[in-house]
């Protein structure tokens, strides 16, 4: 022990952790098991593997030879242990727990539970932040993330990839950066549940089809750890999924039109064509269209799940800024369902979403008018004043004279 202590840790070498340490001595060691002791014949390691048997076992119990301390949690959700700060789920803020100092790691626990684990920091007034210990709080002020010491920490990890960044990119284009950067946090939360290579690989799969929501993440997700298991009830339905891993069961039907070459070729042929707009509009809309132009996008959309199919046309709804169609598909799709209707009569129940926008239009010009009160025609008394002709109110409130230009001049209250 002395001659290894003066000439392998003296001076102390420099090491990026403790791990980093151990994997150096582990290696010292099988160099010195070839090395002889002054003249002695054997060497370390042939005297250490005789010696061997009659050393003494050790325990069966599991000994925890550490520190136990109860710091309390600061306002930033950070422990302060032998100078060096810890990250801790935001949920302990003001509370008193329990953490264990180990030799090459800090355990915080709550009760049984463990809250937070991170490598011990040798350096002073240093600091280990995990993200995930703030998630709860960032996703009620989205603002806050991207300029945290916490995603600064993730960056370098490697904990927060590129597949991240570029979902975060393309959901703060779509749904403006507040919500777009709950939808990333809601993706990070998946974390806490599945492998990050499944949550990584469902980031990829929602990407490649245009939708940027965290519930298509988890959809994929999942999808991709069953595969990978190789098991699931999915692959009894759909023999061919083992052969065919990357089939992407979340699409969005735009999107496999532009990628598939046969409606991009027919597209091309119906461009040179003298009625440009009908006939194409035809080809992609008249169920009688040619089957090698729709078929084969029917075909991957059957492969839908439910829940998958939910929530893209969720996210579709979102980007295309249709509120009321997403109040009313619940009850369109019920309704469809008990009375039978045709597709043209579902999509007349969607196109509620005209007179809504028509009705909420019509607030904003009110309340952009700026009246000092609301009044309504039909709540004129015209006996009050029999001098007004109740024929000329209501031609005037056809608003045929605004088209042709006339003036019009209203004089009282």
């Amino acid at each position: 022990m002395g001659w290894f202590r003066r000439n392998r840790l003296s001076p102390m070498p420099v090491a990026g952790s403790l791990d980093e340490l151990n994997d150096r001595i582990r290696e010292w060691e099988v160099q010195d098991d070839g090395r002889r002791i002054n003249d002695r014949i054997r060497t370390i390691g042939q005297d250490f593997a005789a010696e061997q048997p009659f050393l003494a076992l050790l325990p069966a119990e599991v000994f925890d030879p550490d520190l136990m301390l109860t710091p309390r949690v600061d306002r930033s959700s950070m422990v302060t242990v032998r100078m060096v700060k810890y990250s801790v789920p935001a949920r302990f803020i003001g509370r008193k727990v329990r953490v264990s100092l180990r030799a090459s790691e800090v355990v915080v626990f709550d009760g049984r539970a463990v809250a937070a684990r991170h490598p011990r920091i040798v350096a002073k007034c240093g600091q280990s932040v995990q993200l995930d210990h703030y998630l709860e709080v960032l996703k009620t002020k989205p603002g806050a993330l991207p300029g945290s010491t916490a995603l600064a920490r993730a960056r370098e990890s490697g904990a927060f990839t590129s597949a991240h960044e570029a979902f975060w990119a393309a959901s703060r284009r779509v749904n403006d950066d507040a919500d777009g950067t709950r939808e990333l946090i809601d993706v990070l939360l998946l974390h806490r549940s599945m492998d990050a290579s499944d949550v990584q690989a469902g980031i990829t799969a929602a990407l490649g089809v245009g939708a940027v929501s965290a519930d298509v993440v988890a959809v994929e997700a999942r999808r991709h750890a069953t595969v990978a298991s190789g098991g699931g009830s999915g692959s009894d339905r759909h023999p061919g999924a083992h052969d065919e891993v990357n089939v992407q069961r979340v699409v969005s039907l735009t999107q496999r039109r532009i990628m598939d070459p046969s409606v991009r070729r027919a597209a091309g042929q119906t461009h040179r064509t003298p009625r440009r707009n009908s006939v194409e509009g035809e080809h992609l809309m008249s169920p009688t269209a040619p089957a090698t132009t729709i078929t084969p996008t029917l075909r991957r959309r059957r492969d839908l799940t439910e829940q998958a199919a939910v929530a893209a046309v969720d996210q579709a709804c979102r980007r295309l800024r249709l509120p009321t169609v997403r109040a009313v598909l619940d009850e369109a799709l019920t309704v469809a369902g008990k009375e039978q209707l045709s597709y043209q009569g579902f999509l007349r129940e969607l196109l509620a979403e005209c007179d809504d926008r028509d009705r909420r239009s019509s607030i904003r010009r009110v309340k952009a008018a700026n009246f000092p009160r609301d009044k309504w025609l039909g709540d004129f008394d015209f006996d009050a004043n029999p001098n007004i002709n109740p024929a000329t109110i209501h031609t005037l409130a056809t608003g045929d004279w605004i088209r042709k230009g006339a003036p019009l001049c209203l004089i009282g209250d």
